[in-house]
């Protein structure tokens, strides 16, 4: 066993068949910085006076298995896997279009159902290397910081079961990294914004494990049963008060609208129409300091007219694996 992190490997594969039916093989890498499996049990002692403090019973709940992922983030390519499928699961929903030039374009949005898509992800951190089967993925972050020389994403989510698979020959993405100073288009209210140094994006899934009386451990479903995104943006004091007004009074609403391109002319963009702002601090006066405010914002409206568009060269869709 290789006990360095560097020499191990990620793969994920979108999942078939009955929800937490385990993959026969995994070809598509997953490129991380982390990656956390966590078998979770519930063990306590039984309520039992016998006169000399022991515990000599216990009774155990339930095994859930939670992953928690962390990556430098680039848009993905024809062969590895990446931000496209942790996307489709936490959105559900993936509508690819060809652009010619074997170039796709894939529109992700809320697909209003339950149960969005699953994956298996395998690793060989383990003596024995293991797939986690049913995996759904309940939170994903985005955090952007033009003092930073890369984007990161991280995510979490929950799974069924571990099962042994042996090694696998796994494929990785080759995209360039997402630059956090190649942003093209930043659009707040509809008018171009060049006033905010870090914007995150938060999408919650909340997901809820469904264990039946049987003669089990393992979860049988996992279903998801709230949704909502967050926007937080921070930087320097705006020129007008356009926007503080919109939180202030009558709670106009805003949009908006942030494009990163890669080195190839790929790219990853978010686009919220109407936002309903949560929090709007104004600067303060700190000597020495320049004015800075910050805002969080709530993503409304009907989910057909927002999106997260991905531009790359992966020929399938990440929410059903159908060619485009």
């Amino acid at each position: 066993m290789y006990y360095c992190s560097d020499l191990h490997q990620v793969g994920l594969a979108l999942g078939s068949g009955d929800y937490g039916t385990a993959a026969g093989s995994i070809t598509r890498g997953l490129l991380v910085e982390t990656c956390d499996i966590q078998p979770e049990r519930k063990v306590e002692p039984a309520p039992d006076v016998r006169g000399d403090l022991s515990v000599r019973r216990t009774g155990a709940g339930g095994q859930d298995y939670k992953i928690s992922l962390g990556a430098a983030l680039d848009v993905g390519d024809s062969s590895g896997a990446g931000i496209g499928d942790i996307l489709a699961s936490v959105l559900g929903k993936d509508t690819g279009t060809s652009l010619g030039g074997s170039k796709y374009k894939h529109r992700l949005q809320l697909d209003a159902t339950c149960a969005p898509p699953w994956f298996n992800i395998w690793t060989d951190i383990l003596p024995t290397p293991k797939q986690l089967t049913g995996i759904r993925f309940g939170s994903f972050k985005i955090s952007i910081d033009s003092s930073a020389t890369m984007i990161k994403f991280t995510a979490d989510g929950i799974g069924k079961e571990q099962s042994d698979l042996a090694a696998q020959t796994l494929s990785f993405a080759s995209a360039p990294l997402l630059d956090p100073l190649a942003v093209s288009v930043f659009t707040l209210g509809g008018g171009t914004v060049i006033n905010f140094d870090k914007a995150d994006i938060t999408i919650t899934s909340e997901l809820e494990a469904f264990r039946p009386l049987a003669n089990s451990r393992l979860i049988s479903q996992l279903f998801r049963k709230k949704f909502d995104i967050d926007v937080a943006l921070s930087g320097l004091s705006f020129s007008d008060e356009t926007e503080r007004n919109k939180f202030l009074g009558s709670q106009t609403d805003t949009s908006l609208d942030l494009k990163i391109l890669d080195a190839n002319s790929d790219y990853l963009e978010f686009y919220f129409p109407a936002m309903r702002y949560k929090t709007f601090k104004d600067p303060g006066i700190a000597r020495d300091d320049l004015l800075k405010m910050s805002l969080t914002s709530l993503v409304l409206g009907d989910p057909a007219n927002w999106y997260v568009d991905i531009k790359n060269g992966y020929s399938k869709r990440y929410d059903t694996g159908a060619s485009i």
